[in-house]
């Protein structure tokens, strides 16, 4: 009877903690001030840095907000004034749960939309210590088709990763950082086709040391 009921009291207090982690990682409780001033200093990052120039900002819907609960982000359409080459970025800084989970293969496939491929694992140009993104290619569905290539990945304020399993990969931490840069792919590229020359390539050498300074100002680990 006494090892039954330690036994009891034992797995109460495992799943009221199970309930607490799981709580906090899903914002359930609400967000702090140091996550909402997070979240306001990644959205004061610059419309307009080295070669390019902030054309349009624009809003997550509804569904998407209440299903990643972000403490900030922010989503523009950059110009490079140089070559004209247009890029979409979405940056994202939420709890490591609903950020980890929502990916392209999951959002775009929900639409119905044609993946090309296998997504690939990168190197992000210009950082050093073994910084890593994920790639992936689809063709959307309607009239015309349009073929987009899509660069995403996660970080906890250090380096950005392509992690197999981020939900996992980031369990233990509180924020999480995620970018996701898209442009439309030229008529003659497949999903297998060296990346070097896409413009989101040249506009991730750009951005990702300026989005990172800019993140480190915000301390956020």
């Amino acid at each position: 009877m006494k090892t039954f009921v330690l036994g009891s009291i034992v797995a109460f207090f495992l799943t009221l903690a199970s309930g607490f982690m799981q709580g906090s990682l899903s914002n359930r409780w609400g967000i702090s001030n140091l996550q909402r001033q997070a979240g306001e200093r990644l959205e004061s990052f610059p419309a307009n840095f080295a070669d390019w120039e902030t054309k349009k900002t624009e809003k997550l819907g509804s569904d998407a907000l209440n299903q990643l609960v972000p403490y900030g982000y922010f989503q523009r359409d950059y110009v490079n004034r140089k070559s004209g080459a247009a890029i979409n970025v979405l940056v994202l800084l939420g709890s490591s749960g609903p950020i980890s989970v929502h990916t392209p293969e999951v959002c775009y496939a929900s639409r119905d939309h044609q993946q090309l491929g296998e997504r690939i694992k990168l190197p992000i140009p210009g950082r050093n210590g073994g910084d890593s993104i994920w790639k992936t290619t689809f063709r959307l569905s309607g009239v015309d088709a349009q073929v987009l290539n899509i660069y995403y990945g996660w970080s906890a304020g250090d380096a950005w990763v392509a992690a197999e399993n981020p939900r996992f990969s980031f369990s233990t931490r509180k924020f999480l950082y995620k970018v996701q840069i898209t442009n439309r792919a030229a008529e003659n590229r497949s999903a297998n086709n060296d990346p070097a020359n896409d413009p989101a390539v040249q506009f991730m050498a750009d951005f990702i040391p300026a989005l990172q300074t800019h993140m480190n100002r915000a301390l956020v680990r």
